[in-house]
């Protein structure tokens, strides 16, 4: 319900003024900036910009009784004093595989190639998803599919998709991944103090308008980086480095769709490939499958 003293007492201020300036509003009219504030408390109940509405990409909209704000995966309105948040968008990322373009000239192990992969998803959240894959057996023309899903449920926020590939000898594959966990984590961390477009209550977000100053300089900055082989090196992680890459998807609000198809790769469409160029230490091409989902409104008492 739309309640001057409950509006106030959320924003912790006394006055109309003071309300104002604590949603970021230049609404004159108390009765939007209460729809505003209840628009905006749903928001950060329900995680801000790292629920699962992602970031604002509108100001707070008014059409007669009805306040909506448009977001990355979805909607908030106010109708009437009642509010209603509606995530309508939901990414799934699949590893589909690899081919390997040329193995390393200096095979340590044997006399094929022992690639692993460290695959980390990163929405700049300051908690990246990543996953470890190991393979064995692996030469020049060698192609292996895959097919595991390393995330559901994403909202389409600017997100990193990062590979960090390496030749087994004599390390640990299992802290390679935690020390470049670790790193990751900082990246996303950066990222994250970056996105304080999404904390006001009102205005355009991280939309069109707003795209320049805050996602490109996300994109730009932590969440686009790589973990440098400088650090890689230094780390001492034993195994022999071959090579990073990365892609930045959904860069754009207007771009939170699935993205187009590239090819096929051992029957199975992509949409992603990233390309690792390491040289003597091999060269490999990853394929990746990213969809963007539409999850379905609730069904309401007495519908089917």
């Amino acid at each position: 319900m739309l309640s001057v003293l409950t509006g106030l007492q959320q924003n912790h201020t006394k006055s109309v003024r003071g309300l104002r300036s604590t949603l970021s509003s230049q609404r004159s009219k108390v009765t939007e900036l209460l729809q505003t504030s209840l628009i905006h408390q749903s928001y950060l109940n329900s995680g801000g910009r790292n629920g699962p509405f992602g970031f604002p990409v509108s100001a707070v909209q008014f059409t007669g009784t009805k306040a909506l704000r448009e977001y990355r995966g979805g909607e908030i309105h106010v109708l009437d004093g009642k509010i209603s948040a509606l995530p309508s968008l939901a990414v799934q990322i699949h590893f589909l595989g690899f081919k390997c373009i040329k193995e390393s000239t200096s095979d340590q192990l044997s006399s094929h190639d022992e690639p692993y992969f460290i695959i980390s998803i990163d929405p700049g959240n300051g908690s990246p998803t990543l996953k470890k894959f190991e393979f064995t057996g692996v030469d020049t023309g060698t192609e292996i599919s895959d097919g595991s899903l390393l995330i559901s449920g994403l909202t389409p926020n600017p997100t990193a998709l990062r590979v960090v590939a390496y030749e087994r000898d004599d390390g640990d594959p299992d802290q390679t991944a935690k020390n470049i966990q670790d790193k990751i984590v900082e990246l996303s961390q950066q990222a994250q103090s970056l996105a304080s477009a999404a904390d006001a209550a009102d205005g355009p977000g991280v939309g069109p308008a707003a795209a320049a100053g805050t996602v490109g300089a996300i994109a730009g900055g932590p969440l686009g980086a790589l973990v440098a082989a400088g650090i890689v090196s230094v780390l001492g992680l034993g195994d022999d480095f071959i090579g990073q890459g990365a892609k930045v998807l959904f860069s754009r609000s207007e771009d939170v769709g699935t993205p187009p198809k590239l090819g096929d790769f051992q029957g199975m469409p992509f949409n992603q490939q990233i390309h690792i160029d390491g040289g003597d230490e091999g060269i490999y091409d990853l394929f990746f499958d990213v969809l963007v989902q539409l999850i379905p409104p609730p069904v309401t008492e007495g519908g089917q």
